[in-house]
């Protein structure tokens, strides 16, 4: 049964701060990978582990169990469990004293937001299902929003005190809002046969794969996530290697990127809903032009001749970037039943992040020569060395 816009407010602001500290949480280590990599004398191997392959594994691994947990358990308070994990995870990267404790706290961190993004996904679309991907598309404003706040806050913060109490404050709101989800709102599904049943994995990822759709719809998600994740990872240490920025000015820089292009490019998923009736398959064709704008944005960011040319390029970046997430997350949850979206629909997310991460240690090595190699060519046209 739809809820009304009065009973759904207050669950939507929460599940859309949910998704604002998720990716904070997660894209800080971005803008402070450089400090990081200096101050524990890191090689970029293993900055690459710390950014990709310490979230990104246990993120796969965690969020399985807990995906067939959210089709019958209180997805409130199982929200409000993950957000509390991964925000005191975030504080322990904080007191990390090398690279096994922060790649462990990273994991953590993983571990937290493993199920509570697609979670969220299933419970919005409980609160509004006549305006599914109009919802879907605020609620993932949250992504931008929440790397702008990663970025520009966590940039700030470690400008001035250091990048270990950006991870500390970073953290804490996240435990408040998990107090006021899990005292605060309610379960909107009634139980049902289906939300009880268990099943075998294998079962269900058998059923997943007949679904003619969905392994393309896994392939786009794979690609948007494998774009969006090492833009972030990388774009921060190659304005701060290339074009000598220093870390509160690329944090202000990208946050505005990020949360501008990103925000804007997340939010026109609304017009697939308001051209629905005049556009067949408006998800389908939003995609398609999203995917086509990436490449040539990403180009233009790393070649750009000027600093300034190069921040146009990620404001374009981010727009195209995150015009991806609502359309394709909508697809995959079209093509299950209601009562499996959190199961079938992580479950194509899952397999789409294993892909990404299996690229993200090649990405972060390709990465890190074309980072040298920008760094000692800018060297030669300026007369500096490193």
């Amino acid at each position: 049964m739809a809820k009304s816009s009065g009973n759904a407010f207050f669950p939507s602001v929460m599940i859309f701060l949910v998704v604002t500290l998720n990716l904070a949480d997660r894209q800080i280590i971005n803008i402070l990978a450089q400090d990081i990599k200096v101050d524990l004398g890191l090689s970029d191997a293993q900055l690459g582990l710390l950014t990709g392959s310490a979230f990104g594994v246990i993120y796969v691994i965690a969020g399985i169990p807990i995906a067939r947990l959210a089709d019958r358990a209180d997805r409130p308070r199982l929200i409000a469990a993950m957000l509390a994990i991964w925000s005191l995870c975030t504080i322990a990267c904080g007191a990390a004293g090398g690279f096994i404790a922060l790649f462990l706290a990273r994991m953590g961190v993983g571990a937290g937001e493993g199920g509570a993004q697609p979670t969220c996904t299933s419970y919005i679309r409980d609160l509004h299902p006549t305006r599914a991907t109009s919802a879907l598309a605020v609620m993932m404003a949250g992504h931008p929003f929440g790397s702008f706040l990663g970025f520009m806050v966590g940039g700030a913060i470690a400008q001035h005190w250091g990048w270990r109490s950006a991870f500390v404050l970073a953290g804490l709101p996240g435990l408040l809002v998990a107090l006021l989800i899990a005292f605060g709102i309610r379960e909107p599904r009634p139980s049902s046969p289906q939300a009880g049943q268990r099943g075998l994995w294998r079962r269900d990822m058998k059923r997943l794969l007949r679904n003619p759709s969905l392994p393309l719809l896994m392939v786009l998600c794979s690609a948007s996530l494998l774009i969006i994740y090492s833009g972030s990872a990388w774009f921060p240490a190659y304005f701060i290697r290339v074009h000598r920025f220093t870390t509160g000015e690329i944090g202000a820089y990208a946050a505005v990127a990020v949360g501008v292009g990103g925000g804007a490019g997340t939010l026109a998923g609304i017009l697939c809903d308001r051209f629905r009736e005049r556009l067949v398959s408006a998800e389908i064709k939003f995609l398609i032009l999203a995917f086509a704008g990436l490449l040539p944005c990403t180009l233009w960011t790393l070649l750009a001749p000027s600093a300034a040319s190069a921040l146009a390029g990620l404001l374009a970046f981010n727009l195209f970037a995150y015009a991806c997430l609502a359309p394709t997350t909508r697809l995959i949850q079209d093509a299950v039943e209601p009562h499996e979206r959190a199961r079938y629909g992580l479950a194509s997310i899952r397999y789409a992040a294993a892909i990404v991460m299996t690229a993200a240690a090649l990405a972060g090595l390709l990465g890190s020569i074309a980072l040298k190699r920008q760094v000692e060519s800018a060297g030669r046209s300026t007369g500096g060395t490193d």
